[in-house]
């Protein structure tokens, strides 16, 4: 998928109801049509990708160029009109376990209180620094300072008071790293060293216990992943040579495996469609996703199990519940 490179607003973020109509759209929510079995969640004709779901499950914050540049905006979950949350640059979202709001402003991390006001900076680490779900440890990758490659997965205090400590040593590189939901494991996606192949890893949070989460034995390029709430699931997108043009799949979490295990939860409409920048609803029975469809991308939301986003499923009046 697409690379990228405040405010009181918050507030309604987290409790806005459920109904409005996209920005760009007129409000249209497209019927699920077969093969497809993703819903439509923006219709604009700028880029909308990297999205993340608020902690209540109301509101979907993701990166849009539609102001001309990329910054933040919020639509409901349901559906509706899209609204500018932050004002560009602003990149990488994602929410913290108490309801703040973090984001990337020029390799800067920003933080919006989740009871709203003006965002700060957070001093320190970088811009593209994951919080652990205590709050106690920052993750990112990065090269050994100085270099430009290979890229290593870090760690270091929220609290800055230890210096940062490199969990891995590849020879190629290792990106994209994600908190497992209680902060003990990390998955992340490792690249093969002879060819251009990247398959899933996990490890602990101190980086022991060092295992393949997706099958290394497959030509493909394994990224983004996401865990599932209940950390039995990482959703992630797969592309490369053996697959073609990326969509989404889920794996579960439980141990090495010698045989690929990866579920397909996407499908696309075109050949050259493709999907990716997974995110779980805080419920678990949904995934949000950015998604490629005749060349312009945006925000899709799928059932957990590769089934629709449907009123059959709950949507409608409150789609969190069971």
């Amino acid at each position: 998928m697409k690379t990228l490179r405040s405010a009181p607003l918050l507030l309604v973020l987290l409790t806005l109801a459920w109904g409005c109509s996209d920005d760009g759209g007129g409000g249209d929510n497209p019927e699920v049509t077969a093969p497809e079995v993703a819903r439509q969640l923006t219709t604009d004709a700028s880029y909308d990708g990297e999205a993340t779901v608020s902690p209540d499950g109301g509101n979907v914050v993701f990166v849009s160029e539609r102001s001309g540049d990329y910054a933040l905006w919020q639509v409901a979950f349901a559906g509706g009109t899209a609204s500018l949350l932050v004002a560009s640059p602003a990149s990488k979202p994602f929410f913290a376990s108490n309801g703040d709001l973090y984001y990337s402003k020029s390799d800067t991390l920003m933080r919006i209180p989740a009871g709203g006001g003006a965002a700060v900076a957070v001093d320190g680490v970088t811009g593209s620094a994951q919080l652990s779900p205590d709050r106690d440890w920052y993750l990112w990758s990065a090269p050994e300072p100085g270099q430009f490659d290979p890229y290593c997965i870090w760690v270091q205090r929220a609290d800055l008071s230890e210096a940062a400590v490199k969990l891995t040593s590849p020879v190629e590189g290792d990106r994209y790293p994600a908190w497992s939901p209680t902060g003990d494991r990390i998955v992340f996606s490792r690249s093969h060293p002879s060819n251009s192949n990247t398959h899933l890893y996990v490890m602990d949070a101190d980086g022991s216990n060092l295992h393949a989460l997706t099958d290394t034995s497959l030509d493909v390029e394994d990224r983004n992943p996401a865990w599932s709430p209940d950390g039995d699931w990482v959703a992630f997108e797969r592309g490369g040579t053996g697959i073609g043009e990326e969509k989404l799949y889920k794996v579960k979490t439980t141990g090495e495996t010698t045989t690929d295990p990866a579920v397909r939860l996407s499908w696309e409409t075109a050949e050259n469609d493709d999907d990716g920048s997974p995110c779980w609803s805080p419920n678990g029975k949904w995934i949000v996703f950015e998604a490629d469809r005749g060349g312009n991308t945006d925000i899709y939301v799928v059932g957990e199990d590769g089934e629709p986003h449907s009123k059959a499923r709950g949507f409608g009046s409150n789609p969190l519940m069971p």
